[in-house]
C-alpha cells in the first residue's frame, strides 16, 4: 500500500464516534489487524499529533494527508471484560437498544456496578455471543436464560462518544462536541501558552465539581488577560447556566462587551463535565485525573492500549437483568 487515499478501510479497520473516535471493526488479517488494533481502541495521536479533540472526518482527512503510509496511530482500548454472577437471581443491569445495545442502567451495589459497569457502555459480546445485530428484548431473553455466570465485553462509555443505537434520539453527545469545540477554540487562541491552557482546564474541571461562579471567574480572571485570549469567554460563558450568565458576565468583565446573541437554551445537565472528559479530550493538560490503564502505543509498532471509562445519563431501559 503506497497511498493513504482510502484510508482507513484500505488497511482492514473502520472508525466511528463524533470526538473521541474509536475503531469500530478490524478486518481478519488485514493490515490493522497484524499492526494490533482492537475493536474498541480510541485513537489519541496521528503521527504525533493529539487528534482526541477532532471528528471522525477530521482524523480521516488528517490521515489521508499524511506522507507516512499508513500514518501511525497511538491508540488506548475502551474495550472491558467483566465476569458476573447473580446475587438473589440478578446480575444488576439493564440495556436498550434496537441493534447494538447499551448498558442502560445499573443497579446499586449490584454484581456489575461492583465491577465497573456504567451507563452508556456498549454491550459487544455476552458468553462469547456477538450482540452487534441484537435488540434489548432479545438480549434480554439471552441473559435470562444463562446460568448464574456471565462473561460481558463492553465499549466503555460508547454512548460519550457519539456511537449510537439504530433508535437514535438525544443523548449526551452534543455536550461531547461543544467541549471538541472549545478545546479547538483553546489551542487556537493560547497557542504557545501551555501553561495557561493547563491553568484553565483546572479551573474548568473545579467548575464542573463545585459549580461556582465566583470562584470560576476569579481564575478566569488570572488567565485570560490578553484581547485574544479573553474571546475564549464567550465559549466559557455558553457552559454557565442561563440563570448565572448575567453574574458571570460582571465578575469577568464581559458586561460592556459585544456579546453575539444567540437562541440557546443552557441548563446544568448540559455541562460537558469537563472534569469526567479531561481524560479524553484535555489528557495533555489534565494533571488531576487518574492515569488510564493497560496498554499504550503507537499503531506503527503493532501496539495498542486500554483506557478507563465514563458514565452518561440516559432515559430509557428494559428490566433490570
Amino acid at each position: 500500500m503506497r497511498t493513504n487515499e482510502n484510508w482507513p478501510e484500505a488497511f482492514g479497520f473502520t472508525i466511528g464516534g463524533k470526538a473521541p473516535v474509536v475503531i469500530l471493526s478490524v478486518e481478519e488479517n488485514s493490515v490493522a489487524q497484524r499492526a494490533g488494533l482492537q475493536p474498541g481502541d480510541q485513537i489519541l495521536e496521528v503521527n504525533g499529533e493529539n487528534v482526541q479533540g477532532l471528528s471522525k472526518e477530521e482524523i480521516t482527512l488528517l490521515a489521508k494527508r499524511s506522507r507516512t503510509v499508513p500514518p501511525a496511530l497511538a491508540v488506548i482500548s475502551r474495550i472491558r471484560t467483566f465476569d458476573l454472577r447473580r446475587r438473589r437471581g440478578r446480575f444488576g443491569f439493564a440495556v436498550r437498544g434496537r441493534g447494538p445495545v447499551f448498558i442502560a442502567d445499573v443497579e446499586p451495589n449490584s454484581p456489575a456496578q461492583n465491577v465497573g459497569i456504567r451507563r452508556g457502555d456498549l454491550v459487544l459480546r455476552i458468553n462469547g455471543i456477538n450482540l452487534r445485530h441484537m435488540n434489548e428484548r432479545e438480549v434480554g431473553q439471552m441473559i435470562d436464560t444463562c446460568g448464574p455466570t456471565i462473561s460481558i465485553v463492553l465499549i466503555a462509555g460508547a454512548a460519550d462518544i457519539g456511537i449510537t443505537d439504530k433508535r437514535g434520539g438525544k443523548s449526551s453527545s452534543s455536550r461531547y462536541r461543544r467541549a471538541r469545540d472549545f478545546f479547538i477554540q483553546m489551542n487556537y487562541h493560547l497557542a504557545g501558552h501551555e501553561t495557561k491552557k493547563k491553568m484553565l482546564i483546572k479551573a474548568l474541571n473545579q467548575y464542573a465539581r463545585d459549580r461556582s461562579v465566583e470562584n470560576l471567574a476569579q481564575s478566569l480572571k488570572g488567565i485570560l488577560q490578553a484581547p485574544v485570549e479573553r474571546k475564549l469567554l464567550k465559549e466559557i460563558r455558553s457552559f454557565i447556566p442561563r440563570r448565572d450568565q448575567p453574574l458571570f458576565d460582571i465578575l469577568v468583565g464581559m458586561n460592556g462587551e459585544v456579546m453575539e446573541k444567540k437562541k440557546q437554551h443552557v441548563d446544568d445537565d448540559l455541562f460537558p463535565e469537563l472534569s469526567a472528559s479531561s481524560d479524553l479530550e484535555f489528557s495533555g493538560y489534565n494533571n488531576h485525573n487518574p492515569a488510564p490503564i493497560g496498554r499504550f502505543g503507537t499503531w506503527s509498532h503493532g501496539v495498542s492500549s486500554h483506557l478507563a471509562r465514563q458514565q452518561v445519563k440516559d432515559n430509557t431501559a428494559g428490566p433490570p437483568r
